[in-house]
């Protein structure tokens, strides 16, 4: 392996943040996302002894409502019935991880954000995969498990909460399908989180029986896995699971060059309240380059 990425759903990271540090203010201003963040980002690095990482974020309208009005219906009446408090705090979460995207990750001098109006984070982590290089390893950061479709010889993914790195041969040995097929498994047993309607009956276990060939043709569960309404409803829905998602624009992961620079990390420190975080150097490359008769740190990304 050449090089080691971090492949980060920034979104899912940001609710990590949200539910661990999110009560954190400096001066009366909360911010406790953005700490929450960039202490993972930092510990991640530190974990898997790499500074080459990708920012990947939701961005915009899904266009898989296009497709499925009721694509994450649930979350939307929720959002409906939540109380003014509620409200207040979902858009202030909003508000600390749009000035992460927007301003706090430039200003430290990442240049490795990305995001495409109508596509979620999952479907930028599985454009860049499709694009690393035969001789880098990504880890992507996440407990999205549609992003299990990624998975690759070069290609494992880390959930934090858990402690939990998934590898092409370890996710085969846990359920006997192989990554390209998780899609199809999605797209029988349905999301409950993303309010798309699987067939009646049928699991992630049972449409990975189907899938194996364990079920007899005679079975009750195949037939109706086998009726045509049945392949009417999977059709639509693999067009909800697959990633990247079919409409995304032509996209062509670049590699650059982060220029990390000490005194934008330093800026964000003080600006936010966050001393604690200066025990740790600014995302471990190495120093003695200067930008703009400035010191900064040199990584990589896609």
């Amino acid at each position: 392996m050449n090089k080691t990425w971090l492949f980060l759903d920034c979104n899912y990271l940001c609710h990590r943040a949200w539910h661990t540090t999110g009560d954190l203010k400096h001066r009366d201003e909360l911010v406790g996302v953005i700490y929450g963040f960039l202490r993972d980002v930092a510990n991640l690095q530190d974990k898997f002894r790499t500074h080459n990482t990708l920012f990947c974020f939701d961005y915009g309208k899904s266009l898989r409502a296009k497709t499925y009005p009721a694509y994450k219906s649930a979350r939307h009446k929720k959002y409906k019935e939540e109380s003014d408090v509620e409200h207040i705090l979902r858009q202030e979460f909003h508000r600390q991880m749009m000035r992460l995207r927007k301003t706090l990750l430039p200003k430290i001098g990442f240049k490795n954000i990305l995001f495409q109006r109508g596509l979620e984070a999952d479907d930028m982590i599985a454009l860049a995969a499709m694009c690393l290089d035969a001789d880098d390893e990504a880890i992507i950061i996440s407990a999205d498990h549609d992003l299990y479709q990624c998975l690759a010889a070069n290609v494992s993914m880390y959930a934090p909460a858990q402690k939990k790195l998934t590898t092409l041969q370890s996710f085969h040995k846990e359920y006997g399908v192989m990554p390209v097929e998780w899609a199809m498994v999605k797209a029988m047993a349905g999301c409950s989180s993303d309010s798309v309607r699987g067939v009646e009956g049928v699991g992630e276990k049972t449409a990975i029986k189907f899938l194996r060939r364990e079920l007899k043709t005679t079975h009750k569960t195949f037939l109706r896995i086998a009726s045509p309404e049945s392949q009417e409803l999977i059709k639509r829905n693999m067009e909800l699971t697959a990633l990247p998602h079919v409409a995304n624009e032509p996209f062509k992961a670049v590699f650059v060059e982060d220029e990390i620079d000490e005194d934008g990390w330093a800026w964000v420190l003080k600006e936010l309240g966050m001393p604690s975080l200066g025990k740790k150097p600014p995302f471990g490359a190495t120093s003695g380059r200067t930008r703009n008769g400035k010191p900064f740190r040199k990584g990589f990304g896609i």
